[in-house]
């Protein structure tokens, strides 16, 4: 009976190994550009063609490699991290495992040129599939240059699983952004087909920051400082009134490591839990410093999770941090006793004194069933008891309005003179008289329902409806959105945002929807991007649906807005003529009708 079990090839190992370590692309980069930090290098250049599947290179001006060192790279578990397993608990360096560039060789065609300072020329080693084809001298620059070709190109199973060139590109730009904004000192280029998507000279940690995000971000960051025995902590994060539905700036670095953890993320969330919509993610890019000793990175393979010795006491000290910087900034309710402003200034009297006891004056002769001077000011008093009617109505099932009422709530050109008024309340809600009883809009749900059925029904005609801005607005976007952007202009003129590409990020907003005219042309277009960002499994249809969303909920009409009684009658028209004018887009009811016995039963229990 022949033998089951065998030894693989060099060359089935290396595929394997490389299947584990480099997936995708960006997988790729990251190892190339770990590498470049590595060797001490100040300025590293990535160059991508048709997302990293014809080309990956990275040039460095590290400390670069002699001939032997240049051969012996490409060799598994080669590296010059580690001589001994105590050297684990003290790393600092990105990689250590030495099968990264193996990996890749065996997966690609592989150029590598390289010199040191003390050589006057330097290493040229050309590899395809892992084999070693030509070594020679070459002229190059002092640092490395590794190019990487047809990545996956002898395992077509591989390349066959890749998603679309915006996909894998978004994967390489993370990579990019998790290695980038740790090392602000370090210049970094990013080209894709020969567009320059970043240019970051060095810099400081926000510079870094705000050259990534947009300017845009330097009013929207704040900055977290902790220090303690176990762990220094710094970073920033975002103000609450510029969360986002989606997770994508969140970033937690340990020793300058990129690094995941559930765990900590919901030591932010609490901290803004009371400040956000529960839907809603704030941003923070936060670093953590703490004796390579007291942490354990090799866990995961990416090196993406660590396992902390005290992992609770550094969660009780990032709450506290976050805490502490949204209070310093006002950016959330801050009690302190000691400081009360009401308390500092009560006046003291002299420690000689006994202080007498306090007079309280009766009015012997008041009769409570006595009508009272001033008892006219009840009437208007009964007035303003309606305007706690609102709060009283939720304790009660108010039947929704069904199809056969719903007739005579509209008001057209005859009924004008009737008599039938319309109210507007705090500039929230629109009250009218109906057959039955009470009717109640919430004005701002009813105007995003009409546009939200606008918005669907009119959504690729020519005659949407764009108004031109007088002076355009020029917006400034980080690579990620810039993409996303770039790819969907079509998509924003479908629904009346007029967005002119400027190139590197910069994009001019030439018109918007006449109904969403001034609501910030900037903060709409910043709204419809993170809508993208939600839809990318959707088809046309479903993301048509999130921006029809999205872009009703910028309307004119909002809370406070005061209406006068033409306007008001035109949103009750409008309203009922929708498919849905029980329920906001957001499916929040927005209309009531209250009968009269339910009207008598609640004032009853106000006067109560």
């Amino acid at each position: 009976m022949p033998n089951r079990i065998q030894l693989l090839t060099e060359k089935v190992s290396n595929q394997i190994a490389a299947g584990e370590v480099i997936q995708r692309p960006a997988s790729a980069v990251k190892e190339l550009l770990e590498n470049a930090i590595d060797a001490g290098a100040t300025k590293i250049n990535l160059i991508v063609k048709d997302a990293g599947r014809t080309l990956i290179q990275v040039i460095d001006n590290g400390c670069g490699m002699n001939g032997a060192d240049a051969q012996l790279c490409f060799a598994r578990h080669s590296t010059s991290k580690l001589s001994k397993f105590e050297d684990l608990a003290l790393l600092q360096t990105k990689g250590f495992r030495g099968e990264a560039l193996a990996s890749i060789a065996s997966i690609a065609q592989i150029e590598l040129k390289t010199r040191t300072s003390e050589e006057e020329v330097g290493t040229l080693i050309e590899l395809e599939g892992g084999v070693i084809l030509s070594e020679s001298v070459c002229s190059c620059a002092i640092g490395t240059s590794i190019s990487v070709k047809n990545l996956f190109f002898n395992v077509p199973a591989r390349r066959r699983f890749l998603k679309t060139d915006n996909s894998e590109l978004k994967q390489i730009i993370d990579e990019f952004e998790r290695l980038a904004i740790p090392h602000a000192s370090i210049g970094f280029s990013l080209i894709h087909n020969d567009q320059v998507i970043y240019q970051l000279e060095p810099s400081n940690l926000k510079g870094r920051l705000l050259k990534i995000f947009g300017s845009n971000y330097d009013e929207r960051l704040v900055p977290v400082q902790e220090h303690t025995d176990l762990v220094s902590l710094y970073g920033y994060i975002g103000k609450p009134a510029f969360t986002k539905k989606t997770r994508g700036e969140q970033f937690f670095f340990v020793n300058n490591r990129f690094i995941r953890s559930p765990y900590l993320n919901n030591a932010i969330n609490l901290a803004f839990r009371e400040l956000i919509p529960k839907e809603n993610h704030p941003s923070y890019f936060i670093f953590f410093e703490l004796d390579p000793a007291k942490i354990d990175i090799n866990i995961h393979p990416t090196k993406t999770e660590v396992k902390f010795d005290d992992e609770q006491a550094i969660y009780a000290y990032l709450l506290s941090a976050v805490k502490m910087s949204l209070g310093k900034y006002n950016l959330t309710p801050l009690l302190d006793f000691s400081q009360d402003p009401v308390l500092a200034h009560v006046p003291v009297g002299p420690s000689n004194k006994i202080p007498s006891a306090p007079q309280v004056l009766v009015n012997t002769n008041f009769n409570p069933f006595e009508k009272q001077p001033g008892s006219y000011k009840r009437e208007k008093e009964h007035i303003e008891e309606w305007g706690n009617l609102l709060n009283h109505i939720q304790a009660y099932q108010i039947p929704q309005p069904s199809p056969a009422i719903q007739p005579e709530l509209v008001f057209n050109e005859d009924q004008q003179s009737s008599g039938q008024k319309v109210f507007q309340l705090h500039g929230q809600y629109i009250l009218a008289q109906v057959k039955s009883g009470l009717l109640l809009i919430d004005q701002k749900g009813a105007y995003e329902r009409i546009l939200y059925e606008k918005f669907l029904s009119q959504a690729g005609e020519q005659n949407f409806g764009t108004q031109k801005i007088l002076f355009p607005v020029e917006l400034r976007l980080g690579a990620q959105d810039n993409l996303i952007a770039q790819g969907n202009l079509d998509l924003f003129q479908s629904f009346g945002v007029d967005i002119l590409d400027k190139g590197n990020g910069l994009f001019s907003i030439e018109g918007m929807p006449s109904d969403c005219l001034d609501s910030g042309e900037k903060e709409i277009v910043e709204s419809l991007l993170e809508s993208i960002k939600q839809t990318e499994t959707l088809d046309l249809n479903g993301r048509r649906t999130k921006l029809a969303l999205a872009l009703c909920q910028k309307g004119k009409i909002k809370y406070g807005t005061i209406l006068n009684e033409s306007e008001m009658r035109g949103l009750i028209n409008q309203l009922f003529r929708c498919k849905q004018p029980s329920f906001s887009p957001d499916n929040r009811q927005i209309v009531v009708v209250l009968d009269l016995n339910q009207i008598a039963t609640i004032i009853s229990t106000i006067k109560k």
